[in-house]
């Protein structure tokens, strides 16, 4: 309870940035994030029809909707504009997926990460948290 109170003091009146935040990892994360009294949580995702399905699962006020991908230096400035937070979760993060699509891969889950990172720089973010994914244990293949 204390680690809880201790977060929920954290994040009080703060603006979120989750990019992947209607992906498997990143649509949990936004959930549990609106538990807080946050101000709003910006949610940067490539994928259309998971960020609909998140608004209308969670339905609530403070969620922002931002069609996007990390890629995209620009839309990434627009969205860390005034963001006190940014939880980094997207990512192409299927093995057979990213086996198949290696380039994609690459610019996605490294060049989209050093957009991010380079931008939160000039943008001055309090936090930068990075969420990584269980792939590479036990890899099995270059990619995890």
């Amino acid at each position: 309870m204390k680690k809880k109170n201790s977060l929920s003091s954290e994040l009080k009146n703060k603006t979120i940035l989750i990019t992947g935040g209607a992906g498997s990892i990143g649509s949990i994360l936004t959930k549990k994030i609106l538990e807080f009294p946050i101000d709003s949580v910006r949610v940067l995702d490539i994928n259309e029809h998971a960020l609909f399905k998140l608004k209308h699962t969670l339905n609530d006020s403070r969620l922002r909707l931002l069609l996007g991908s990390i890629i995209d230096k620009e839309r990434v400035e627009l969205a860390c504009n005034n963001v006190d937070v940014i939880f980094h979760a997207a990512a192409i993060k299927n093995i057979e997926i990213s086996e198949f699509n290696p380039i994609e891969t690459i610019e996605t889950n490294v060049n989209g990460l050093v957009n991010l990172i380079k931008i939160a720089n000039r943008t001055k973010p309090k936090k930068f948290i990075n969420i990584s994914t269980d792939k590479a244990v036990n890899p099995s293949t270059l990619y995890g």
